[in-house]
Formats: C-alpha cells, sequence, structure tokens
C-alpha cells in the first residue's frame, strides 16, 4: 500500500547532532508534500520546542507532543486531545521521587507550560544547546500539585542518581492510571496511561483520513517503539539502541547521515 503519511521523530531522528535539520532530510520531506504525502512530527518535546521545525518544514498538520500525550495544533495554539494525568496519581509519584533523592530536580509539563524545582546552569545550558524556551515557572512544582490549578501532562526528571531497584519500585507504584517512559538514557518521563506516539499518532491519521497501513515511521529511542510497531512501514534510525532496530521494519542510516532522507526516498517516494 503505498505511504501517505510520514511520522517523524525530532531528536536524533530528524535533527542531527547539532539539532538541526540536515538539507537532505529538509528536501526529502519537501519533495514527499509535493507528490501530496503528509508529514506529522511526533516527539516527547513539548509543542513550543517542536514549533521552529514545524515553521522551517512548513507543516499544516498538528504535532504529537509529549510522546502522544498532548496533540497540539501550532496554527491555531489549540489542544487537539489531551491526556493529563490524574491529580492524585501525579501526587503519589512525586511524593515518591522526593523520598527518595530530595535532592531529584522534577519538571512538571502542563500542556505547553514548564514547571520545574531549580533552574540552575546545566539547565540553562540545555535551553540554549536545544533552541527551547526557559521554564515559565521556577520553585512551582508543589503549590501547583497541591492546588490542582493546571492539569499535568507530565513529569519529567533525571534518572541518574536513581538505580534500577528505586526505578523499578516506582513502576510498581505507578498502578494503571500511568505509566513511565525513558525517553533517554538519563531522562525518565511519567504520563497517562495511552499516551504513546503510536496511540496519538492513530488518532492524528484517522483525523486525516490515512490508514495505519499508510504511514511511514521514523524514530531512534524506546518510546518510539510502539510507533514504529503501529505504523505499515516502522523504519529504525542507524543511531537506535538494538532493542528499537529489532522492533522495526526496517534500519535507515544514522541521523547525522540523513538517514530519514534515505527512508524517505527508499519508502515513500
Amino acid at each position: 500500500m503505498p505511504v501517505r503519511l510520514i511520522a517523524l521523530d525530532l531528536d536524533y531522528t530528524l535533527l542531527d547532532s547539532t539539532h538541526q535539520i540536515p538539507a537532505a532530510n529538509l528536501s526529502a520531506i519537501r519533495e514527499a508534500q509535493a507528490a501530496g504525502l503528509l508529514v506529522v512530527l511526533a516527539s516527547a518535546r513539548p509543542p513550543r520546542s517542536m514549533r521552529r521545525y514545524h515553521e522551517q518544514i512548513g507543516l499544516q498538520t498538528p504535532v504529537v507532543a509529549y510522546n502522544g500525550a498532548l496533540i497540539y495544533d501550532l496554527l491555531t495554539c489549540r489542544a487537539l486531545h489531551h491526556l493529563p494525568i490524574p491529580l492524585p496519581a501525579a501526587r503519589s509519584v512525586v511524593a515518591y521521587l522526593r523520598a527518595v533523592d530530595p535532592e531529584l530536580n522534577i519538571s512538571l509539563e502542563c500542556a505547553d507550560v514548564w514547571h520545574i524545582d531549580q533552574y540552575g546552569d546545566d539547565l540553562r545550558q540545555v535551553v540554549v544547546e536545544y533552541g527551547i524556551d526557559p521554564p515559565h515557572g521556577v520553585g512551582t512544582v508543589d503549590t501547583v500539585l497541591a492546588t490542582g490549578s493546571e492539569a499535568i501532562t507530565k513529569i519529567l526528571f533525571t534518572a541518574a542518581n536513581l538505580g534500577e531497584a528505586e526505578l523499578a519500585e516506582l513502576d510498581q507504584r505507578l498502578g494503571p492510571e500511568v505509566c513511565a517512559v525513558r525517553t533517554s538514557d538519563r531522562l525518565v518521563e511519567v504520563m497517562a496511561a495511552g499516551a504513546t506516539k503510536a496511540n496519538a499518532m492513530a488518532w492524528v491519521a484517522e483525523s486525516l483520513g490515512v490508514a495505519a497501513a499508510e504511514t511511514l515511521a521514523l524514530g531512534d529511542n524506546y518510546n518510539d517503539i510502539p510507533l514504529l510497531q503501529w505504523a505499515g512501514i516502522g523504519v529504525a534510525m542507524g543511531n537506535a539502541p538494538d532493542t528499537v532496530k529489532r522492533a522495526a521494519d526496517a534500519v535507515t542510516l544514522t541521523h547525522d547521515e540523513a538517514g530519514v532522507a534515505a527512508a524517505i526516498q527508499q519508502y515513500a517516494l
């Protein structure tokens, strides 16, 4: 079945190591668009840090943000579909993390608003490197949890100081309402159960009148596995872990070798 929709992860997939879209990727995407194919960005990022790539490509489609917890229309700044974490579950997760490591720097993403415990120099460097907006609230995490003033889309923390035993205990405590996903070796994201790129892309594809079998998906990390398995053609990046490669239908070049362009040329054009 011909490909009609291309779903693209951003970091270490569409973007190279300098967080830019390689010229070859951009050219292949524009060739696909000229042929009538639709392109959707699907990332663990919030909408605000996907905007510049969305605009650079010239997309009209919504973005899949927060690993699928939010489908957002960047053109109208409107949430199309949102799966927030139930407030009692969010409170329980943060209470456990604080008990395990009181120094843990916890973030809450509430739709497109970022709250964090501390905004130090190391995080400022990441913000500059990735070209993302700084936090909207610093030291406001506990206030948001206490008041329930904002729907919480994602809890994010760095797991560098947590052992496998603590993370396993967290998984046990999550219950059926929430799930934890590693988006890198260091970062752990907690979201509502059912918040996956696959489920979100299924929603987007249906709204666009496209079947899963007509979709080409590309990704590089563990959180991309459901998406790669959902799509008619799931392609892992050459820089992906072996687990991700095994879950995919095919493997392309790395993100620094314009692997997205190679896959689009091979499977979609």
